[in-house]
């Protein structure tokens, strides 16, 4: 990292004849990375200096070596995404540049919670199966904590909101301000099926019903020290995870009390139009756990380039 904001890649290939780098904001993903030739020096170093193009954030990288996609292998920060996803560049490295913007999710002289690989056995799929979950600091010194169950996007895996969006750190800073209670995060692996990542042959309502519901939900309240009922959890995701997350609120709405969709790539306004003409039902069952206070709160937010359909749907779930 330079005094002036920019970065220097450096990688050695003595026999390669050519390396690029591949650079992207991951917090801003995109099919495609920005592509840099990178030039040969002594020995055979190659290297190339770059102006991040978001400022202060997390940004993803990786190597380009004769036509093979590498990662850094000096950096131990890496995504890797999902076999047969959106992740076709390979594993990524990641570097944080740092400012006012990337703060909240910096790793500070905070109490930090711990977080831990889960390996479980899925009845829907019949396999060994693994969740990350995050547990707050003082985990041990208090009797119960809420839950947040948190979906990955598409190409993504059970690691993703750690490595690749860092939310153990951005909560570690919430709780060290007091902006936000203590809790307890689990996060998914969603890919259930024989194949994985973006064939997968089990529906987004059979992952709620009977891998989230059915295993995950009551191995957390077995294994974990968390409050009772369904005012105690909270269901959200992230672009394919908010599929999820809709088809929870839908189909479960009395199971979890807090809802968040984000980046709603999953949700069409024909969508909505379908789901509010032909099953007024599903609709119906999200507005009655609504009047009786089970559900406390959604939360839907999209960006300016994605299909508008918050407002048919907001709309359609007024109470």
């Amino acid at each position: 990292m330079n005094s002036d904001g920019t970065i220097t890649f450096c990688l050695t290939a003595p026999q390669a004849t050519s390396v690029q780098l591949n650079f992207q904001n991951m917090l801003g993903l995109s099919p495609a990375a920005d592509a840099f030739p990178m030039s040969e020096g002594s020995g055979g170093l190659w290297y190339i200096t770059v102006e991040p193009p978001a400022g202060a954030n997390w940004y993803g990288y990786n190597f380009t070596v004769d036509g093979a996609h590498v990662a850094d292998p000096d950096n131990r920060d890496i995504w890797t995404g999902t076999p047969g996803s959106f992740s076709s560049i390979g594993a990524w490295s990641m570097v944080m540049v740092p400012g006012d913007a990337s703060q909240y999710m910096a790793n500070t002289n905070v109490p930090h919670g711990a977080v831990a690989t889960v390996n479980y056995y899925s009845t829907l799929g019949q396999t060994e199966r693994r969740m990350t979950v995050y547990t707050p600091p003082n985990y041990n010194s208090n009797d119960g904590y809420p839950v947040l169950y948190l979906m990955h996007g598409a190409g993504g895996n059970d690691t993703d909101w750690v490595v690749n969006m860092r939310a153990n750190f951005i909560l570690d800073n919430l709780i060290a301000q007091h902006k936000v209670k203590p809790m307890i995060v689990v996060m998914p692996d969603t890919n259930v099926g024989t194949s994985g990542g973006l064939n997968a042959s089990v529906t987004a309502d059979q992952f709620i019903q009977q891998e989230l519901l059915g295993t995950i939900v009551p191995y957390i309240e077995h294994n974990y020290r968390t409050l009772p009922g369904s005012r105690n959890r909270a269901l959200a995701g992230l672009s394919a995870g908010s599929f999820h997350t809709r088809d929870g609120l839908f189909t479960n709405p009395t199971d979890f009390s807090y809802y968040g969709l984000f980046s709603n790539g999953a949700l069409f306004p024909a969508q909505i139009t379908d789901l509010t003409q032909n099953h007024p039902d599903l609709i119906h069952g999200v507005a009655r756990a609504e009047r009786k206070g089970v559900i406390k709160e959604i939360w839907i937010s999209q960006g300016d380039e994605e299909p508008q359909a918050i407002p048919v749907l907001a709309n359609a779930l007024q109470p």
